[in-house]
Protein backbone atom coordinates (compact mmCIF):
# COMPACT_ATOMS: atom_id res chain seq x y z
CA UNK A 1 0.00 0.00 0.00
CA UNK A 2 1.76 3.15 -1.10
CA UNK A 3 1.50 5.86 1.51
CA UNK A 4 2.31 9.02 -0.43
CA UNK A 5 1.40 11.43 2.34
CA UNK A 6 3.94 10.34 4.91
CA UNK A 7 3.63 11.77 8.38
CA UNK A 8 7.02 11.74 10.01
CA UNK A 9 7.16 9.94 13.33
CA UNK A 10 3.52 8.87 13.12
CA UNK A 11 2.63 5.39 14.27
CA UNK A 12 1.48 4.59 10.72
CA UNK A 13 4.80 5.72 9.24
CA UNK A 14 6.81 3.72 11.75
CA UNK A 15 4.78 0.55 11.17
CA UNK A 16 4.05 0.81 7.46
CA UNK A 17 5.62 -2.55 6.57
CA UNK A 18 3.52 -4.42 9.14
CA UNK A 19 0.38 -2.53 8.02
CA UNK A 20 1.02 -3.34 4.36
CA UNK A 21 1.62 -7.01 5.14
CA UNK A 22 -1.55 -7.17 7.23
CA UNK A 23 -3.68 -5.38 4.63
CA UNK A 24 -2.31 -7.44 1.72
CA UNK A 25 -3.06 -10.73 3.47
CA UNK A 26 -6.48 -9.66 4.71
CA UNK A 27 -7.46 -8.30 1.30
CA UNK A 28 -6.32 -11.49 -0.45
CA UNK A 29 -8.31 -13.64 1.97
CA UNK A 30 -11.52 -11.58 1.80
CA UNK A 31 -11.38 -11.05 -1.97
CA UNK A 32 -10.69 -14.75 -2.63
CA UNK A 33 -13.60 -15.74 -0.41
CA UNK A 34 -15.90 -13.23 -2.11
CA UNK A 35 -14.87 -14.38 -5.60
CA UNK A 36 -15.55 -18.00 -4.65
CA UNK A 37 -18.96 -16.99 -3.28
CA UNK A 38 -19.86 -15.10 -6.46
CA UNK A 39 -18.82 -17.82 -8.87
CA UNK A 40 -20.35 -20.70 -6.87
CA UNK A 41 -22.62 -22.65 -9.19
CA UNK A 42 -21.64 -20.64 -12.27
CA UNK A 43 -20.13 -22.25 -15.37
CA UNK A 44 -16.87 -20.97 -16.88
CA UNK A 45 -18.61 -19.26 -19.82
CA UNK A 46 -20.85 -17.33 -17.44
CA UNK A 47 -17.85 -16.32 -15.30
CA UNK A 48 -15.88 -15.20 -18.38
CA UNK A 49 -18.81 -13.06 -19.53
CA UNK A 50 -19.18 -11.57 -16.07
CA UNK A 51 -15.47 -10.72 -15.95
CA UNK A 52 -15.61 -8.95 -19.34
CA UNK A 53 -18.75 -7.05 -18.40
CA UNK A 54 -17.29 -5.97 -15.06
CA UNK A 55 -14.06 -4.80 -16.72
CA UNK A 56 -16.05 -2.61 -19.12
CA UNK A 57 -18.07 -1.33 -16.16
CA UNK A 58 -14.93 -0.33 -14.21
CA UNK A 59 -13.56 1.37 -17.33
CA UNK A 60 -16.51 3.78 -17.06
CA UNK A 61 -14.66 5.40 -14.15
CA UNK A 62 -11.98 6.61 -16.56
CA UNK A 63 -14.64 8.56 -18.45
CA UNK A 64 -16.09 10.04 -15.27
CA UNK A 65 -19.20 7.87 -15.27
CA UNK A 66 -20.30 5.55 -12.50
CA UNK A 67 -20.17 1.79 -12.97
CA UNK A 68 -22.83 -0.60 -11.74
CA UNK A 69 -21.69 -0.96 -8.12
CA UNK A 70 -24.49 -3.40 -7.36
CA UNK A 71 -22.74 -5.99 -9.55
CA UNK A 72 -20.62 -8.06 -7.12
CA UNK A 73 -17.89 -8.56 -9.74
CA UNK A 74 -17.66 -4.79 -10.24
CA UNK A 75 -17.28 -4.42 -6.47
CA UNK A 76 -14.35 -6.85 -6.51
CA UNK A 77 -12.66 -5.18 -9.46
CA UNK A 78 -13.05 -1.77 -7.85
CA UNK A 79 -11.43 -3.00 -4.65
CA UNK A 80 -8.49 -4.55 -6.47
CA UNK A 81 -7.90 -1.48 -8.63
CA UNK A 82 -8.73 1.45 -6.35
CA UNK A 83 -9.20 0.54 -2.68
CA UNK A 84 -5.63 0.94 -1.42
CA UNK A 85 -5.10 4.30 -3.09
CA UNK A 86 -8.47 5.45 -1.73
CA UNK A 87 -7.40 4.41 1.79
CA UNK A 88 -4.24 6.45 1.31
CA UNK A 89 -6.29 9.44 0.19
CA UNK A 90 -8.67 9.11 3.16
CA UNK A 91 -5.79 8.81 5.63
CA UNK A 92 -4.11 11.83 4.04
CA UNK A 93 -7.30 13.90 4.23
CA UNK A 94 -7.77 13.10 7.92
CA UNK A 95 -4.14 13.81 8.76
CA UNK A 96 -4.09 17.03 6.70
CA UNK A 97 -7.20 18.29 8.46
CA UNK A 98 -5.63 17.98 11.91
CA UNK A 99 -5.44 21.24 13.79
CA UNK A 100 -2.49 21.52 16.12
CA UNK A 101 -1.13 18.32 17.56
CA UNK A 102 -4.42 16.56 18.31
CA UNK A 103 -6.65 14.66 15.91
CA UNK A 104 -9.79 15.66 17.77
CA UNK A 105 -10.64 18.12 20.48
CA UNK A 106 -13.22 15.78 21.95
CA UNK A 107 -13.16 12.16 23.04
CA UNK A 108 -16.00 11.38 20.62
CA UNK A 109 -15.49 11.66 16.89
CA UNK A 110 -18.38 11.68 14.40
CA UNK A 111 -17.58 11.29 10.69
CA UNK A 112 -20.07 11.51 7.83
CA UNK A 113 -18.81 9.75 4.70
CA UNK A 114 -20.78 10.55 1.53
CA UNK A 115 -19.99 8.06 -1.20
CA UNK A 116 -18.67 5.59 1.37
CA UNK A 117 -18.22 2.91 -1.26
CA UNK A 118 -15.90 0.26 0.05
CA UNK A 119 -15.23 2.07 3.32
CA UNK A 120 -11.87 3.63 2.45
CA UNK A 121 -12.60 6.55 4.79
CA UNK A 122 -13.15 4.11 7.66
CA UNK A 123 -9.72 2.60 6.98
CA UNK A 124 -8.13 6.06 6.82
CA UNK A 125 -9.85 7.13 10.04
CA UNK A 126 -8.72 3.91 11.76
CA UNK A 127 -5.09 4.58 10.80
CA UNK A 128 -5.33 8.21 11.96
CA UNK A 129 -6.96 7.09 15.23
CA UNK A 130 -4.11 4.58 15.74
CA UNK A 131 -1.67 7.48 15.29
CA UNK A 132 -3.63 9.56 17.81
CA UNK A 133 -3.84 6.78 20.39
CA UNK A 134 -0.12 6.14 20.14
CA UNK A 135 0.59 9.84 20.67
CA UNK A 136 -1.37 9.78 23.92
CA UNK A 137 -4.73 11.13 22.83
CA UNK A 138 -7.83 9.72 24.48
CA UNK A 139 -10.66 8.84 22.15
CA UNK A 140 -13.70 7.04 23.55
CA UNK A 141 -15.77 6.48 20.42
CA UNK A 142 -15.86 7.03 16.69
CA UNK A 143 -19.17 6.97 14.82
CA UNK A 144 -19.09 6.87 11.04
CA UNK A 145 -22.27 7.49 9.07
CA UNK A 146 -21.67 5.82 5.70
CA UNK A 147 -23.89 6.98 2.85
CA UNK A 148 -23.61 5.37 -0.58
CA UNK A 149 -25.74 4.09 -3.43
CA UNK A 150 -24.24 0.59 -3.20
CA UNK A 151 -24.98 -1.49 -0.14
CA UNK A 152 -22.90 -4.39 -1.60
CA UNK A 153 -19.84 -2.13 -1.75
CA UNK A 154 -20.29 -0.96 1.84
CA UNK A 155 -20.82 -4.50 3.11
CA UNK A 156 -17.72 -5.73 1.29
CA UNK A 157 -15.78 -2.79 2.73
CA UNK A 158 -16.88 -3.79 6.22
CA UNK A 159 -15.71 -7.37 5.56
CA UNK A 160 -12.34 -5.99 4.48
CA UNK A 161 -11.98 -3.78 7.53
CA UNK A 162 -13.00 -6.65 9.80
CA UNK A 163 -10.55 -8.93 8.01
CA UNK A 164 -7.74 -6.41 8.48
CA UNK A 165 -8.57 -5.92 12.14
CA UNK A 166 -8.73 -9.68 12.73
CA UNK A 167 -5.42 -10.18 10.94
CA UNK A 168 -3.80 -7.33 12.91
CA UNK A 169 -4.64 -9.08 16.19
CA UNK A 170 -1.85 -11.56 15.43
CA UNK A 171 0.81 -8.83 15.38
CA UNK A 172 1.56 -6.98 18.63
CA UNK A 173 3.00 -4.14 16.58
CA UNK A 174 -0.49 -3.43 15.19
CA UNK A 175 -2.26 -3.19 18.56
CA UNK A 176 -3.09 0.54 18.06
CA UNK A 177 -4.81 -0.28 14.75
CA UNK A 178 -6.86 -3.01 16.46
CA UNK A 179 -7.78 -0.58 19.27
CA UNK A 180 -8.79 2.02 16.66
CA UNK A 181 -10.96 -0.50 14.80
CA UNK A 182 -12.60 -1.50 18.08
CA UNK A 183 -13.64 2.14 18.61
CA UNK A 184 -15.35 2.37 15.21
CA UNK A 185 -19.13 2.14 15.03
CA UNK A 186 -21.05 2.35 11.77
CA UNK A 187 -24.39 3.35 10.39
CA UNK A 188 -24.92 2.28 6.78
CA UNK A 189 -27.33 4.36 4.71
CA UNK A 190 -28.28 3.62 1.11
CA UNK A 191 -28.64 6.83 -0.87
Amino acid sequence: MPITARYQSSWTEQNIDAIVYCFDNAFATVLDSEFKRIRDGENQQSIDGWLCESEANIDLLMSGRSPNYTDPMVCLRYLVKYQLRQINLAYSLVKDSQRGIHLVSTKRLHVVDFGAGSMAMAFGVALAIADALESGEEIDSVLIDNIDTSMPMMKLGLKLLGGCSDRAKFNRQLKPFVQACDLLQYNLYKD
